[in-house]
């Protein structure tokens, strides 16, 4: 089936998308492999156009940037590192002879926190080796990381990947095999084909390397983790994990091979910072070594970057077995000895995380799988829906708290999402509070104000900020908070100035419904739901009935 509607696809769709090189690899690669699932054992597998199956093992190395006022060893700020070049240096930044490394505390703690929050296993000491290479950003001519001797070891996360192609939406534990501590380099400018400049604002920043085992084994598991522990970075605030800034970069390990549990010939794809770029050179790369295996043709265990104009790797560099990064602790730094203490206290100040506070929502809340997956990706979208349905009197929210928790749910994702350029930044874009945003889903919910009347008054509140009632007498909208009893009461006022109709509706004549719903829809000046009052009048026609 998934190969005929590919077919279909490439037959009417390609000549007209033939131009565009980025449709071309997407249907050269969708006509060369087919993802297949097994859910019973939670096995993926490929099939090629020949009908040969493949499997595909990834594994991650995520970099993140450790939050921290200043560098991991020396005294240069760490927080103004993207403005202008060379303004966050120090002199061990730049290896300047005679300075010594100085162990920021605060770097161990965060490393800590994260790898708990990983369900890690946090060593009772740990030792910074010096990793020797040789590159213009990196005077020193080695960089300070951790080897033998990590901070954090086996930890495990659970990623949620959605439905793809033939394969519906699962969950999946991904074992992470270590978390340590190194320092980042700096970078390179290169402004000509002649001449290349270095800032080195970024270097000496401390990061968190988080590596995982090869447990991954398709483009959107890779996807779901590197957003999973984005995510969990954020939710700690161990780190920004601003890809866009360099804050999150990630390497990637890929072997494809025809026997299961088996490693192939493994290749690295070098310094990527974007989910849909990940995605894409995975795709390519899986195509690229299932075209080598189906011919029978070796090819090098290599290290290759990716074009992201021409969607394609390209080899940088061959690999050997071992690298020989001549590895040897550093003398200028003594071992690190973890405290219990230390760590029962990072654990007992961990926040509730995605996971649990997706899940609390669902239960809590009544929320659908995915609003409740919407509302939690990012921290501070949960917390103002939160701060929101807290600002709602409690003795009306308990009544109806799925009522209020959808309302405002809907109106976050929908409208609100809709003008927010960055999520995180919620509390700041939006100019409203979450009480004045309280007011409108309450009366959203009871259905005081009409569907039309709401939109506009909601895109007032977005545009010019403000409450709900002082929109409504600025504007000199005919609109006020009603209660049930009210609105029922001019329900009453129409049944004694129309009798003869009421009488008519009980003996059969259903149409008069949109009579009475209209004369009370002009009473209310427009500020009732219609939907809401049409079904209050046949409760209450149905009750006169019954006498």
């Amino acid at each position: 089936m998934v190969l005929f509607i590919q077919i279909i696809i490439i037959v009417f769709f390609r000549k007209s998308l033939y131009s565009s090189r980025k449709f071309d690899l997407f249907f050269w690669t969708v006509s060369t492999i087919t993802p297949f699932f097994l859910p019973e054992n939670k096995t993926l597998f490929y099939t090629s156009s020949l009908g040969q199956r493949f499997y595909v093992y990834i594994g991650l190395e995520v970099h993140c940037q450790i939050k921290s006022e200043r560098k991991i060893f020396s005294a240069a700020s760490a927080v103004g590192t993207h403005f202008l070049p060379n303004h966050c240096v120090d002199f061990l930044d730049t290896a300047c002879p005679g300075t010594l490394p100085v162990l920021n505390r605060s770097a161990i703690e965060q490393g800590i926190r994260m790898g708990l929050a990983l369900k890690g296993v946090v060593n009772a000491y740990c030792i910074f080796d010096r990793k020797h290479y040789f590159y213009p950003d990196n005077p020193a001519g080695y960089q300070i990381s951790q080897q033998r001797y990590p901070l954090v070891e086996q930890g495990e996360v659970c990623i949620v990947v959605a439905a793809y192609a033939s394969i519906p939406r699962y969950e999946k534990i991904i074992r992470i095999h270590r978390l340590h501590l190194e320092q980042d380099a700096g970078k390179s400018l290169h402004d000509s084909s002649t001449r290349s400049l270095i800032d080195f604002n970024r270097a000496g920043v401390g990061l968190m390397e988080i590596v995982s085992q090869c447990d991954l084994s398709s483009p959107e598991e890779a996807a779901a983790y590197v957003e999973h522990i984005q995510r969990i970075a954020r939710y700690t605030k161990t780190s920004d994990a601003d890809m866009e800034k360099a804050q999150m970069r990630f390497d990637v390990n890929i072997s494809v091979t025809q026997e299961s549990g088996v490693l192939g010939t493994r290749v690295e794809i070098k310094n990527m910072n974007s989910v849909r770029f990940l995605k894409t050179a995975l795709y390519y790369e899986i195509s690229r070594q299932i075209e080598y295996l189906e011919q029978e043709k070796l090819f090098p265990q290599e290290t290759r970057g990716f074009d992201a104009k021409e969607g394609i790797t390209f080899s940088m560099r061959s690999k050997e077995e071992a690298q020989d990064y001549r590895y040897f602790p550093d003398p200028d730094l003594p071992t690190v000895c973890i405290e219990r203490a230390l760590v029962e206290k990072i654990q007992s100040t961990l926040p509730e995380l995605f996971d649990e506070k997706r899940n609390r929502f669902m239960k809590t809340f009544q929320l659908s799988e995915y609003d409740s997956f919407v509302l939690t990706e990012v921290l501070e979208v949960a917390e103002f829906f939160e701060a929101t349905l807290n600002a709602i009197p409690k003795a009306l929210f308990e009544s109806k708290k799925t009522a209020f928790s959808k309302t405002a749910a809907n109106w976050i994702i929908g409208p609100l999402f809709s003008i927010l350029i960055h999520k995180e930044h919620i509390q700041q874009e939006v100019r409203f509070s979450p009480h004045e945003f309280a007011e409108f889903v309450v009366c959203v919910t009871e259905k005081t104000i009409s569907t039309p009347m709401a939109k506009e008054i909601f895109q007032e509140m977005l545009t010019q900020g403000g409450s709900f009632q002082d929109i409504i007498q600025t504007k000199k909208m005919n609109a006020q908070s009603l209660t049930q009893d009210d609105l029922m009461d001019i329900i009453k006022e129409v049944h004694v100035e129309y009798p003869q109709q009421v009488k008519q509706y009980l003996s059969g004549k259903d149409k008069l419904i949109m009579f009475f719903l209209g004369q009370t829809m002009k009473k209310l000046a427009g500020r009732g739901d219609p939907e809401h009052l049409q079904n209050m009048w046949k409760r209450y026609l149905k009750t006169l009935d019954k006498t």
